[in-house]
């Protein structure tokens, strides 16, 4: 692509560290069908030669270019190469991924009308090499939530449609105008975040069930970060989504929001955190653990409406809501003893 050809998709690489898989990422981003894009890479701080790998490979494609900056995150990186792009419409690409040579032209052939704002399509997972499974579960299909955006809301934080961006084709001037920007000091969930944000401003949703995106699974996943830091990440994307629903007028949309953060806590995290307490643990030391890991939630997550869970559940909701983190974790562990 000439310098004068028009930018239809602008791709922004966040980099640290890549230098195993940024020339296959890149490699299929050059190989794309869609020969109208800008490629981004932003390479934050890396120590290894991903830097050098990508600014060999910008000498052979004038659509490559490198911006370097010091660590500061991948939702700073992805801010920078949103400020970077051209393109009408904008995509994230991982740098240890790859995808499909036809992807971009496929989610961008998904905007077929003006009220199409945003294009989905499906994932492969590659695991040691090794191609596992696809991801989601989607059907080729428009979804008119221009009037009603609450069922959508409800499913995409139900994982129907993938927490990630890099599945996802967006225009470029809907996050222009409403100054859409990656929340900067959170590592997990910002990719969430920012997608809830930018659904209050879609029309319509256009979804390809094709899997064109490779997600490569690493074993030093920020899902396997200390329980702690899950829980400040979380209560990040509380905060920073109740203030955006805030700002909007968003009420019902946060109410909702409100109960799935809550549920996650109960049905979720809370769970996985107490089977991580080494069953050698007494009683006590185990209610102890769970009361401080419940308490360090934001409270707040805690008050939803609980009009419509059985006495029971009702019950044991009522216990967090009022603070009672102690009793409850003294009825899980009573749950635990009766099962055994």
């Amino acid at each position: 692509m000439n310098s004068n050809s028009t930018v239809k998709v602008s791709i922004v690489v966040p980099v640290y560290n890549a230098e195993k898989h940024i020339e296959q990422c890149i490699s299929s981003l050059m190989s794309q069908t869609l020969t109208e894009i800008q490629i981004i890479c932003i390479d934050d701080g890396s120590v290894d030669d991903s830097a050098v790998i990508i600014e060999r490979m910008s000498k052979a494609d004038s659509r490559v270019s490198l911006i370097r900056q010091q660590n500061s995150g991948v939702s700073a990186a992805r801010n920078i190469g949103i400020s970077y792009a051209t393109g009408e419409y904008l995509g994230f690409v991982d740098a240890d991924d790859w995808i499909e040579p036809n992807m971009y032209k496929q989610l961008l052939d998904a905007f077929n009308s003006n009220e199409i704002d945003w294009s989905v399509c499906n994932i492969k997972i590659n695991q040691n090499n090794i191609e596992d499974s696809v991801r989601l579960v989607l059907e080729d299909k428009e979804i008119d939530i221009r009037h009603d955006k609450t069922f959508f809301l409800n499913d995409f934080f139900d994982f129907k449609y993938d927490y990630a961006n890099w599945n996802k084709l967006y225009r470029r001037n809907i996050i222009i105008k409403h100054e859409l920007l990656f929340q900067e000091g959170m590592k997990v969930w910002e990719d969430l975040l920012f997608n809830l944000s930018y659904a209050q401003f879609v029309n319509k949703v256009s979804l390809i069930n094709q899997p064109l995106y490779n997600y490569r699974i690493h074993s030093d996943s920020t899902m396997g970060k200390s329980d702690f830091m899950l829980i400040e990440q979380y209560n990040l994307l509380f905060c920073n989504y109740r203030k955006f629903c805030h700002e909007y007028d968003l009420q019902r949309e946060f109410n909702d929001f409100n109960r799935k953060m809550a549920d996650g806590v109960y049905n979720n995290l809370f769970p996985k955190f107490s089977g991580q307490i080494k069953s050698k643990e007494t009683f006590f030391k185990k209610m102890k653990l769970k009361k401080e890991m419940l308490s360090k939630f934001n409270h707040d997550i805690y008050k939803f409406d609980m009009v419509d869970l059985s006495f029971l559940q009702r019950f044991k909701r009522s216990l967090l809501m009022n603070r009672k983190y102690g009793f409850f974790a003294f009825m899980d562990n009573l749950r635990y003893l009766i099962v055994r």
